[in-house]
């Protein structure tokens, strides 16, 4: 069926068939609607057409359009979208074909950016845990949005919050500090944590490293009189004076020394 369409004015006559009409109905509107994105990635959206007419594209805020087209052969647009802000926006694709109204179609949109990796500090100025201690560990990371929390897990040695955890199974806080603990293993710990608002666009883990026990010598650590490091045995004299030392062992910030019988500390 033809229809005759006449406009006023400069008299202007369209011939227009019923398959312009259907041109106007898009079949799917696709993309990707949960988006974790670093500052400016970029994001592909698809309106399948039945015709050559090309979608025009808006953008309620969010980001940018970086191009846009119609695919060959002609049975869908495009555009790319390059997101930069965090939030729900509204992505826009009006068809306007020879003849028949314009039609919209709509796309909802939310956008987290991909927060950067935090710093993990200790109140603490040392570098072991013991028995009946606990620090405080504060996962740190400045210009983040507010609507990201933590998750923290401990490669074993302590416990956080009182609870065990798993790089399986961290725990979840609200707050960007938690409680540590010695559980029953001695030796080195890390701990990790990372931002993460649950809509599948965490920071990458930080790690922070301390031994959990007291500091151990290994079998190679030394304790001599100064410069005869190495010498065995060593002779000592009667009524002399010497100055002992030990290697350094790692995490040691204060040593007790024992006196076999006959010597004294001056």
């Amino acid at each position: 069926m033809k229809k005759l369409i006449i406009f006023l004015g400069a008299i202007t006559i369209y011939m227009c068939s019923d398959s312009s009409f259907a041109c106007a109905q898009a079949q799917n509107f696709s993309g990707n609607t949960n988006v974790c994105s670093s500052s400016g990635g970029t994001y592909g959206y698809q309106l399948d057409i039945s015709c050559q007419y090309p979608a025009t594209w808006t953008l309620s805020g969010g980001g940018t359009i970086q191009s846009s087209g119609v695919g060959s052969p002609y049975n869908y647009s495009y555009v790319s979208v390059a997101w930069n802000a965090s939030g729900t926006w509204t992505l826009t694709a009006t068809q306007s074909v020879a003849c028949s109204p314009s039609a919209q179609y709509q796309l909802n949109i939310t956008v987290s950016i991909l927060p950067g990796t935090p710093t993990i500090s200790s109140n603490s100025s040392h570098s072991e845990i013991c028995t009946g201690e606990s620090w405080v560990l504060t996962s740190n990371l400045s210009g983040y949005p507010t609507n990201y929390g933590y998750d923290w897990y401990a490669s074993g040695g302590v416990l956080i919050n009182g609870l065990n955890s798993s790089s399986s199974t961290p725990i979840h806080t609200s707050s960007n500090s938690v409680t540590i603990t010695p559980a029953s293993a001695n030796g080195t710990c890390n701990i990790f944590s990372r931002l993460n608002n649950g809509n599948s666009c965490p920071s990458n883990y930080a790690s922070f490293s301390f031994q959990v026990g007291p500091p151990v010598a290994n079998i190679s650590t030394l304790i001599y009189p100064s410069g005869q490091r190495g010498i065995n045995p060593v002779t000592l004299s009667l009524l002399s004076t010497y100055n002992f030392q030990c290697d350094p062992i790692t995490g040691a910030t204060s040593f007790n020394w024992v006196l076999p019988s006959g010597f004294s500390f001056l």
